[in-house]
């Protein structure tokens, strides 16, 4: 399967959340490595924050660019929709579920998200008539593959 210009932005953004769920949640002072801190009006910074930041921000206009390229192209596909909304989930509840469990944000905060995208995604689901084509397609080939 080839691979559109505005679907490889949202594997992109896939993997700049995986960077951010590792930059936020691996123990690096275990191998030696401390991020630097810094002390800004009363207020102690660290560069891991900043840096997942910087990401986020890269990681949300990617989800900006892809949806705008796929529209202006023409290249809206059934399985670039079900990835980008996939992508943007683990990106966004990902970085709130970490912030809460390190007490940044109550813990509620994620919990209203999470369970608003079940809701929503319920909603949409049940209107729809049939499985976007790609499941469909996957589907079919798994049923030929048997015989």
């Amino acid at each position: 399967m080839k691979f559109n210009v505005p679907t490889k932005l949202t594997f992109l953004r896939l993997i700049l959340a995986v960077l951010i769920i590792v930059l936020l949640l691996f123990p690096f002072y275990r191998i030696g490595f401390e991020f630097k801190t810094f002390l800004y009006h009363s207020i102690l910074i660290d560069v891991r924050y900043v840096l997942c930041g910087f990401i986020f921000i890269i990681a949300s206009f990617t989800d900006y660019l892809d949806g705008y390229l796929a529209r202006k192209n023409k290249q809206v596909t059934d399985f670039g929709k079900f990835s980008d909304a996939i992508a943007d989930k683990v990106l966004v509840n990902s970085v709130l579920i970490i912030f809460a469990s390190q007490g940044f944000i109550p813990s509620v905060i994620p919990v209203i998200v999470i369970v608003r995208d079940i809701i929503v995604d319920a909603i949409i689901a049940r209107n729809q008539k049939s499985p976007p084509a790609f499941l469909a397609e996957m589907q079919v080939r798994k049923g030929n593959e048997s015989v």
